[in-house]
């Protein structure tokens, strides 16, 4: 005799690239990187603009971690 489970199948998980909270998690990622390129391009660009060369050099050394231009 053949015994049979009763348990309920387990669903499916759907691909990781169209999970709700992956996705979410994405674009509030990739706002944030750009959000930080932003500020950082600024910051340099006034540094630069309104002060001297050696004060624009020591706002940059400041930062976090340089942003590639």
């Amino acid at each position: 005799m053949v015994g049979f489970m009763l348990t309920a199948p387990v669903a499916a998980r759907p691909p990781v690239h169209r999970d709700p909270n992956v996705l979410r998690w994405l674009g509030a990622y990739t706002a944030s990187m750009v959000g930080d390129s932003v500020y950082f391009m600024a910051l340099a660009w006034e540094a630069a603009r309104s002060g001297s060369p050696a004060q624009a050099a020591s706002s940059s050394r400041s930062a976090p971690y340089r942003v590639p231009c």
